[in-house]
């Protein structure tokens, strides 16, 4: 598992403000998609092979990235959170506070 860390030099928006966050698993695609990989590849060492589908598709690598984020939070006091590699209700809220470059 990777350690997330934090990276100013790719980390340059704020929050997104999806009004409604969907649940978005291997095969989304669009701009929620993209919110997340900038999160995690602001927030870990773990690349994100790009998609022949666009720079905005869940594919396989960003589904382990997603594995690794929430695992690394369950292990650090989220026990409710599957780790599915599905980004839904539980992991939204985390998703948001690494946004902002909150300590992980």
């Amino acid at each position: 598992m990777v350690t997330p860390t934090f990276n100013p030099a790719v980390c340059l928006w704020g929050y997104y403000p999806i009004v409604a966050k969907p649940t978005i698993r291997q095969g989304s695609t669009g701009g929620a998609v993209g919110y997340l990989q900038g999160v995690l590849k602001c927030r870990s060492a773990q690349p994100l092979n790009p998609s022949a589908n666009g720079p905005w598709s869940f594919t396989s690598s960003t589904k382990t990235a997603v594995r690794n984020f929430q695992a690394f939070w369950k292990a650090h006091g989220a026990e409710h959170l599957v780790v599915d590699g599905v980004v839904g209700p539980q992991t939204w809220p985390l998703i948001d506070w690494a946004s902002q470059g909150f300590p992980t």
